[in-house]
């Protein structure tokens, strides 16, 4: 430690030649301000979180051949490393100093060696803004007002030995540090983040560096820039002087601060959970107001992924389905917590947890039919292309995703009746047809079918609604809330009744995990709430009945309780009299639930079931 200490240029150093130098791009890596709390807590530089690499600090690895005879061993490896400071886009000044770790074989260029998709260590830490070094040093004894600043070596971007933020202010890289997203991985050496932005700076290397800023991409100061700026501490709180929210973070930071809540909001009876559900009713249901969790866009890209490091980093404990042998999986259930963990500090109970299951007993799902015109209308019809792909729509969501409502749908109708003029000629309430409206309601019929001239208003509408490709939404009511917009027919829950010998029936149900249900926990629920048995089929094709999708599984109970599972999964205790069906944890629409009675079964007694006999 002590040859570290007194033989590397330490930040203190580097700080006080950047006070006489201000540039020091010739020797600095440079990384996004995301990235900075991880160096802070003691982890290397990862590849794909480097940003900018001076060319002089890459170095040259030898050719096999050389290799082979100036080393000892065919896995050692003849390098030229370099010294290097690590700096902040936006804040020029050092805060960590380590030895670069890139060589460049043979006919590889730099741009390949760092940026997103590599992997391995970029940079070897020595000492950084934050660490044991720094924490031993910072005493009101040793610091001076004019270089230090209280520990921040005269730097406000320098936040409490936690993290770096950037000092300037510049409209093109404010998409890029709301895209920063953390990159961990596997690795437990180190963590990284990446930047898939447009900033021109990414991936690049730095082969003659100016010794001072243009006029012309000169930056300034926040604390100079008037009341407008954002001070650093302002912009980790995502608030400025007007109080507005700002940015809600990265897509890595929207999934943890909801995984986190959830933690919080779990109660120990709840425990151990299925992941599938716990990440659906309660991970998504706590996730920040305005905000959504796509997993695709985190570092993680799978909820697996993103478990396996809170594993790594001490804050959950898994384990497989003890009560499900052919379920492999080392992660399928949530076991516990670690309640004093450093990331939940941050969170208290909140109302989102309340209820069993996670689920608020006072909301419903409500099924929306939404529709979506077919490509070649827009030419056909002239159709504004802002009005098809739904531009204006109310919602958020559905702004540009060309899903439109039926009311949207009529008034896109109505639009073309009025600047074609289709009613001047027809009597009130009806419409004479032309040739791009009656090949889009007809299409290519026989010559022998008869095909109408005008037809009216009352008839049309429903018609033309019929001829759109189908597309559907989940909302979350009361608030309106979307919470899933897909294209097609919604996926049905089905529930079969049959009938066995001695007059016994049995019901199988398959489909939940279209709704974020968790069969197992489903299984029981319902076995406890009526007092039935009830089994998880994984493999209902290898007993002659059709086969499941993968990752699905089926319910069989032993009775006819199709009112009951109605009345549980709708949430609507009045489809069943059954006491157990009370207070229900779940509430999908009912017009998903495709009820099948086999020969045998007696027909509902309830008016207007949803049940249909097959013989």
């Amino acid at each position: 430690k002590n040859r570290v200490v007194y033989e590397t240029p330490t930040v203190a150093l580097w700080g006080a030649v950047f006070e006489l130098v201000k540039d020091l791009t010739a020797y600095s890596v440079v990384i996004p301000s995301a990235a900075s709390k991880y160096l802070c807590r003691g982890a290397d530089l990862l590849r794909p979180g480097i940003l900018q690499v001076p060319s002089s600090a890459i170095g040259v690895s030898e050719t096999a051949a050389v290799q082979l005879k100036s080393a000892k061993s065919k896995k050692q490896q003849s390098t030229t490393s370099s010294m290097v400071a690590i700096s902040v886009r936006g804040n020029p000044q050092p805060f960590a100093v380590g030895l670069c770790k890139l060589n460049a074989k043979p006919g590889e260029e730099p741009q390949q060696l760092f940026g997103p998709g590599t992997k391995g260590v970029g940079v070897e830490i020595y000492n950084c803004y934050g660490d044991d070094l720094w924490r031993t040093s910072v005493t009101k004894e040793q610091l001076t007002e004019n270089s230090h600043d209280d520990g921040k070596y005269g730097n406000a971007g320098f936040i409490d030995g936690k993290y770096v933020l950037p000092l300037v202010a510049e409209e093109e890289d404010d998409e890029d540090y709301d895209g920063e997203k953390s990159v961990t991985g596997d690795e437990a050496s180190g963590t990284a983040v990446s930047n898939d932005s447009k900033d021109n700076n990414v991936g690049e290397v730095v082969d003659n560096p100016s010794p001072s800023i243009s006029e012309e991409n000169q930056q300034q100061p926040l604390s100079n820039t008037g009341d407008s700026a954002l001070q650093p501490e302002q912009q980790l709180s995502g608030t400025g002087d007007d109080g507005d929210d700002a940015s809600t973070g990265s897509p890595d930071e929207v999934l943890h601060n909801a995984f986190c809540q959830a933690l919080v909001n779990l109660k120990n009876k709840d425990l151990p959970i299925s992941t599938g559900t716990f990440y659906a009713q309660h991970v998504l249901p706590n996730r920040q107001e305005g905000t959504n969790i796509n997993l695709k866009a985190t570092t993680w890209k799978k909820f697996s992924n993103y478990l396996k490091e809170q594993v790594t980093n001490g804050l959950i404990q898994v384990g497989p389905d003890t009560t499900n042998k052919a379920n492999t999986d080392p992660m399928a259930f949530l076991n516990s917590y670690n309640k004093k963990h450093e990331d939940l500090k941050s969170f208290a109970k909140t109302s989102a947890g309340d209820g069993d299951n996670g689920n608020n007993k006072n909301k419903k799902l409500v099924l929306v039919s939404l529709y979506i015109i077919p490509n070649h209308w827009s030419q056909l019809l002239r159709l504004d292309q802002d009005d098809v792909k739904a531009t204006n729509a109310t919602s958020e969501e559905r702004k540009g995703t060309g899903m439109l409502t039926a009311k949207e749908v009529r008034v896109i109708l109505d639009k073309y009746i009025e600047r074609e003029e289709l009613g001047k000629n027809a009597p009130p309430g009806s419409i004479d047809l032309d040739g791009a409206l009656t090949d889009v309601l007809y299409g290519k019929k026989k010559q022998t079918d008869t095909i109408p001239d005008r037809i009216s208003l009352k008839d049309l509408a429903p018609l033309y609604t019929s001829k759109h490709l189908p597309a559907y939404g989940l909302v979350e009511m009361p608030g309106s809330k979307i919470v899933q917009l897909s294209k097609g027919n919604p996926p049905k829950v089905e529930i079969e009744v049959s009938r066995r010998q001695s007059n016994k029936f049995v019901t199988r149900v398959r489909g939940l995990e279209h709704y974020s249900i968790d069969p197992s926990y489903f299984c029981k629920d319902v076995t406890k709430r009526l007092a039935v048995s009830g089994t998880v089929d994984n493999d209902p094709a290898s007993s002659g009945r059709a086969a499941l999708r993968k990752g699905h599984v089926e319910l069989v109970f032993g009775a006819n309780i199709v009112d009951e599972l109605e009345a549980l999964l709708t949430g609507d205790e009045s489809l069943s009299s059954h006491g157990g069906v009370k207070n229900s944890d779940y509430s999908i629409p009912i017009k998903v639930i495709d009820v099948s009675l086999k020969k045998g079964v007696p027909a509902r007694k309830r008016a207007g079931g949803a049940g249909k006999k097959k013989k």
